[in-house]
């Protein structure tokens, strides 16, 4: 069409063309009037639609004449119809263009004389209107296979090569669009750079295609990461920049552009230079853009941002005041409605925040709030945009939040997060982002309050954020940044060994995955080198400590100016392993570059008092200098370590989690000086410093115990400078804390391992109430220290009847997480915490959540609660311990004496509590037992069950210790293990017991004068730490034939506490009176000695009932499995056990009865539920035993039966004779059932104890009382 049209030009004057097309129309000439209106519409610039109207019809007419078989015609028609479509949008032009085109191909084929390449451009054009028209795939595909085509038989010299390449690209832009496959995207590439490449420089549309270009390479970086493709963007834009010449149009356009690939290639590597020309670019954009320019404002904040990202890297003040300036001038240029309004008021936001943490001007950073603000409320949260600024403004409130310390600002930016992320879908890029947000301010409420459960709840959404973020997202390492510190937090307040260690592999993993030379490669190290130095301070290993410094000289030495912001906290952290390092090997060289690297650290350090991290580096100056006072005596050293600890405890707020640390650090300063000039003001602030800081109770729980026990180490150690009222006051914040240490959410494991760790506190501080007199808090401390563990397992089980009353919504939560913490608290569970197998595998492992960390989670739920119910009128006390006057009213049914032995290496003593509570305490001295001899009675006791095969430490691999009986012994009547032979050993232990505690209790009590016929006393035992194994009961003289014997005076029970017997005593008064027997018999266990008595007992025990019309269940060798079994625990309400019975040798709570399929351990007994339970026999050796590790927590299984629900449990101290259960079982249950039927027991009391007394007595009878191992080890726990 175009060489006719020509041909036409050159013989007509383009003056008369007006007059030709005149006499053609007269002529009616299609042939030739249709091609001159054709050009005429097209002269006209495309705004005459009849000349566009004529031309179809001429041209249709020589179409038509020619019987299509003219190719000019038919060309131009197809051209024609392609115009008329594109004005009208008229479906049948669009379809008969299509097919005027496929029949022009057909008649073309062969013959080189026409232009097929143009022919099937054409064509690949109208199916791609079709495809957009219809949106069906097939016209997409074929427009792509077309213009395929078109390109091949279009040579590289020809100037429309490039355009077809282009245009082909974005077609198959559209298809990668449609259903993603990667193969589109690549083509879309290939094509841009070939069509680039062909482009002379000259053309004015490469600039254009080079910026378009580097657009898809740089979105193929996003999904790949892969950095070539970053740098060629780079390339591809500088190119566009260096061809468009100054004062073009597009020039702003093009210098923006860099400017945004040169920022995200800093991010990616994290090279300055990257960010210098991104800087330049922006300032050259802004400068060449005409004032009143729409896109003048936007340019602005383009340049605010960089130059903000610049100082943040940098250091450099002035590009901070120029970002403050830019933004703010763009901020002038809109108005509300307009549509950079929003953007340039979040950027001129960010940019005073950061100059408020750079200078610490109030104004600056109230502004940027009040800005933040009128961007939410300008903005309808059907905006896409809403969640983004309600993120910043939730972030930047956090940050006033860490300034200041108001809580309502905690409360507002966590509202601010959870709207944000309520207008967010999952798909959402920036979900995780903001994800990111909520786990900082739930970190941060944690740190205030001290509540794990927000803890708990930042791990959680750091994980899901990780989750999220696509692989090798440049999100990815500050999200894993993020979980390590939270995981490290978590460790400093509940010292799981497992959590630092995924703290560790977490910064490892975001440590691997940032560049060497990227600008976040140091803060990400630093933190690694934190928690490394943080794992070996849990056990001294070497090699921790030696990688956290040699990460750290290497981090610091990488820093390229001291104007690195976070230069300071680098060398601080290298301070702390430096100093670690010299407390560890004493290498006085170590201690002296630490001095200097602190020093070095608060130098570059903002000079501003406002710094956060200013405190710590003070902080951590002075113990430093404290440290080297105390190993060469400068006094110069000490007076600086106390002035400047003194100042870093002027600077940290109140709140700060880490204030206590501080001032223990300068209390052991000032003790420092009060040791060289002990005078009584030296005294009163060193004290002040550890009384303040056990007050912080919203610090971990770890600093307020280390600052409680310096001030009880304190007072004890100058009484003349304290007083008893400071120092019962410090014991009172240590059992406070006691608690917290020994949480609910650790592994049971953990609990034991701390209570037993922290027993001795308890000791002491009761000791010293007793020296003071005070009595009644003697008792409340044993109860509140003591059997911890037990307490929180039987306060999941309290009920909640007024709590259901009064506060029913609350009741329901509360219920729901004792049930659940029911199912998981028993867990002894040793969690792994390590991340192998790669990459891949080590980010999956770390959205993993295991039991270990949905237990954690529901205990801090329970925290929570906890403390939002006694924040209710009437509940202040709800699960707290016991008052004393409460523990007396608790004993109002309890007939008989409760004796506490407390064992302290500063003094002995029992305290009595009278019958039903009645009375003072009575304090009985015990002078001649000290803690040395209680630990010598022990071991003696420990070593006598050694010999025998007895003691839960015996070792069945050690052949020096004899497990089993020698050759040709009878060992088939005994239940577990030999029996103990009588010695003289046994008589000096039971001697010194009666001599040293026994004796002086019952005098005191008036009990020894005459032995009683009639109804004895009853006198239950609760001792303490190394005699809670040894028989009490069994106390006496006997070496002389008519010595005193303690059950020749009282009758003797045991109890953990005042609480577990009283909470047995209420449930006893609502029992039903007739009982039901459980009998689990086991006569030949798999795997154990038979037991051929147990039928024959079992057999006695239905008898027995039967004949006193009474219900008896038993469960005989197969039938007792430990399903059977656990089944049916709950519906009787006594239950005895005829069975081997074992103390696991290292984790109690493995202790079990041996049922005919396994092991019932005690872990399992904590699950069954037994509310209406009343009497439990253990008729197997060791459920009596104990832990010796672990005295306080009676860790054994005749607890275990009073924790599940029963009133009184009979058991075994140690191994019982097959021959001897029988005989104590019949007279137990026959003096039981006769004080039953005779309606002699009092309120709340079972018989239990003088039951077993009786019977122990026909036993000791008949085997002779010399012979302590046969009747000695029944005991009675409980009421």
């Amino acid at each position: 069409m175009g060489a006719w049209l020509n041909l036409l030009r050159r013989k007509l004057r383009w003056g008369n063309l007006r007059r030709a097309l005149t006499r053609l129309r007269i002529g009616r000439d299609p042939a030739v009037l249709g091609p001159i209106l054709l050009q005429r519409y097209l002269d006209s610039g495309f705004e005459d639609d009849t000349l566009l109207e004529d031309a179809t019809q001429a041209l249709r007419r020589a179409a038509i004449s020619s019987e299509f078989k003219d190719v000019r015609f038919i060309a131009l028609l197809s051209a024609c119809l392609r115009l008329r479509y594109e004005r009208s949008k008229v479906t049948e032009d669009l379809e008969e263009g299509i097919a005027l085109l496929r029949r022009l191909l057909e008649m073309v084929a062969l013959d080189p004389r026409h232009d097929q390449s143009s022919l099937l451009s054409n064509l690949g054009y109208a199916l791609e209107n079709r495809f957009r028209l219809t949106d069906n795939v097939e016209d997409l595909d074929e427009a792509i296979a077309v213009k395929r085509r078109a390109i091949e038989l279009t040579s590289d010299e020809n100037h429309l090569k490039p355009s077809r390449l282009i245009n082909l690209g974005a077609l198959l832009q559209s298809r990668h669009e449609r259903n993603g496959e990667p193969g589109n995207s690549e083509a879309v590439i290939a094509m841009g750079l070939r069509a680039v490449e062909l482009m002379p420089d000259v053309d004015r549309d490469k600039p254009v295609h080079l910026d378009n270009l580097g657009d898809a390479l740089e979105t193929r970086y996003e999904r790949t990461r892969n950095r070539e493709d970053l740098d060629a963007a780079v390339a591809m834009k500088r190119r566009a920049v260096e061809l468009t010449p100054d004062g073009h149009d597009d020039q702003p356009a093009h210098l923006c552009d860099l400017s945004l690939v040169l920022q995200r290639r800093f991010q990616h590597a994290g090279e300055l230079d990257d960010l210098h020309e991104a800087v330049k670019a922006a300032r050259l954009c802004v400068d060449c853009t005409p004032d009143g320019d729409p896109a003048q404002p936007l340019r602005l904040c383009d340049l605010s941002n960089v130059l903000q990202s610049r100082f943040q890297h940098a250091g450099e003040l002035n590009d901070l005041h120029e970002a403050v300036a830019t933004a703010r001038l763009s901020v002038e240029l809109t108005y509300d409605g307009h549509s950079t309004r929003t953007i340039a008021l979040s950027v001129l936001g960010e940019a005073l925040e950061r100059r408020y943490e750079r200078l610490g001007e109030l104004e600056d950073f109230e502004e940027a709030i009040s800005v933040k603000r009128r961007i939410v409320e300008l903005l309808p949260d059907e905006d896409d945009e809403k969640p983004v600024y309600l993120n910043n403004l939730s972030s930047t409130i956090l940050t006033r939040f860490r300034k200041t310390g108001d809580p309502r600002d905690l409360d507002v930016a966590m509202e601010l997060a959870h709207r944000a992320i309520e207008l967010t879908n999952d798909g959402d890029s920036d979900k995780p982002d903001r994800l990111c947000n909520l786990g900082d301010t739930l970190q941060a409420r944690s740190a205030y309050t001290g509540r794990r459960e927000d803890l708990e709840s930042a791990i959680s959404i750091y994980r899901r954020a990780i989750e999220l973020a696509s692989r090798k997202d440049a999100l990815e390492h500050v999200l894993l940044t993020r979980l390590g510190n939270a995981l490290h937090q978590l460790f400093r307040s509940a010292g799981e060994l497992v959590h630092i260690e995924q703290a560790i592999s977490t910064m490892r993993l975001a440590d691997e995955l940032i560049p060497e030379g990227h600008f976040h490669k140091s803060s990400v190290s630093n933190n690694l080198s934190t928690a490394l130095l943080t794992r070996f301070e849990c056990d001294g290993e070497l090699r921790y400590l030696e990688e956290s410094i040699s990460r750290q000289r290497r981090v610091v030495r990488l820093i390229s100016t001291d104007k690195d912001p976070h230069l300071p906290t680098q060398l601080s952290t290298l301070g702390n392993a430096l100093m670690r390092r010299f407390q560890f090997l004493g290498e006085l060289e170590d201690l002296n570059e630490a001095i200097s690297t602190y020093r070095r650290a608060i130098e570059f350090s903002v000079a501003e008092e406002h710094s956060v991290d200013r405190p710590a580096m003070l902080s951590n100056l002075g113990m430093v200098l404290e440290l080297r006072f105390e190993r060469i005596g400068t006094l110069y050293d000490l007076e600086e370590a106390i002035s400047t600890t003194r100042h870093a405890a002027e600077l940290i707020p109140e709140e700060h989690p880490h204030k206590p640390h501080v001032l223990i650090t300068l209390g052991d300063a000032l003790q420092r000086r009060f040791e060289q000039e002990p005078t009584f003001p030296n005294f009163v602030e060193t004290h002040s410093c550890f009384v303040n800081a056990a007050n912080l109770s919203a610090s971990w729980p770890s600093y307020r115990l280390q600052s409680s026990r310096r001030s009880v180490d304190l007072c004890t150690q100058y009484p003349d400078f304290g007083s008893a009222e400071s120092l019962l006051e410090a014991h009172s914040h240590v059992l406070d804390v006691l608690p917290e240490i020994v949480w609910l959410g650790h592994s049971l494991d953990r609990r034991y391992e701390e209570a037993a760790a922290h027993a001795e506190y308890v000791y002491e501080a009761v000791s010293a109430a007793i020296r003071y007199g005070m009595l009644s808090r003697a008792i409340v401390w044993l109860e509140s220290g003591r059997y911890m563990v037990w307490t929180q397992l039987l306060a999941l089980r309290t009920p909640l009847d007024e709590l259901k009353i009064h506060h029913p919504d609350m009741f329901k939560g509360f219920r729901d997480v004792q049930q659940r913490l029911k199912e998981s608290a028993h867990m002894p569970r040793k969690e792994g915490a390590h991340i192998a197998g790669g990459e891949s595998n080590a980010t999956n492992s770390l959205s993993a959540v295991g039991p270990g960390e949905l237990h954690r989670s529901l205990a801090a739920k329970y925290d929570g609660l906890l403390s939002e119910i006694r924040n209710c009128e009437g509940f202040e006390d709800f699960l707290r311990p016991q008052t004393f006057s409460a523990l007396l009213k608790s004993l109002e049914h309890f007939n008989g004496y409760f004796v506490y032995i407390n064992v302290h290496k500063s003094r002995c003593d029992a305290l009595v509590l009278g019958p039903r509570g009645l009375g003072d305490v009575t304090l009985v001295p015990l002078s001649e037992l000290s803690l040395e001899r209680a630990q010598q009675l022990q071991l003696l006791w420990i070593e006598q069950l050694r010999i025998r095969g007895r003691s839960r430490d015996s070792d069945p691999t050690d052949s020096s210790t004899p497990w089993l009986q020698p050759a040709g012994s009878d060992i088939d009547d005994i239940r577990h293990s030999a029996r103990v032979d009588d010695h003289l050993a046994l008589d000096n232990l039971l001697g010194h017991l009666w001599t040293w505690v026994a004796d002086p209790v019952l005098r005191a009590l008036d009990l020894t004068g005459t032995v009683r016929k009639d109804v004895q006393p009853h006198v239950t035992w609760c001792p303490t730490g190394a005699l809670t194994r040894v028989p009490l009961h069994a106390a006496g003289l006997y070496s002389e034939p008519s010595g005193p014997r303690v059950f020749n005076y009282v009758v003797s029970s045991y109890a953990p506490s005042i609480a577990s017997l009283a909470r047995a005593s209420a449930g006893l008064q609502k029992q039903q009176s007739t009982p039901t027997l459980l009998v689990v018999t086991q006569p030949n266990t798999p795997g154990q000695s038979p037991l051929p008595g147990t039928v024959a007992e079992g057999r006695q025990l239905q008898r027995m009932f039967g004949e006193a019309r009474l219900q008896c269940n038993a469960l005989n060798h197969k039938q007792a499995t430990r399903e059977a079994v656990r089944a049916v625990m709950a519906r009787d309400t006594w239950a005895h056990f005829s069975c081997h019975g074992s103390q696991h040798p290292r984790d109690a709570t493995k202790s079990a009865f041996h049922l005919y399929d396994g092991p019932l351990t005690l872990s399992d007994l904590m699950q069954t539920v037994a509310d209406d339970a009343e009497l439990a026999f253990l008729s197997a050796c060791q459920t009596a035993t104990g832990d010796a590790n672990n005295p306080e927590e009676a860790v054994h299984l005749a607890a275990g039966m009073l924790a599940v629900g029963f009133k009184g449990v009979v058991a075994t101290m140690w191994s019982i004779g097959d021959a001897d259960a029988p005989v104590v079982v019949e007279a137990y249950y026959k003096k039981l059932l006769e004080m039953r039927s005779a309606g002699t027991l009092g309120k709340g009391e079972t018989g239990a104890a003088y039951a077993l007394h009786e019977a122990v007595k026909v036993l000791r009878d008949r085997v002779g009382e010399r012979d302590f191992s046969r009747w000695a080890p029944f005991v009675h726990f409980g009421v």
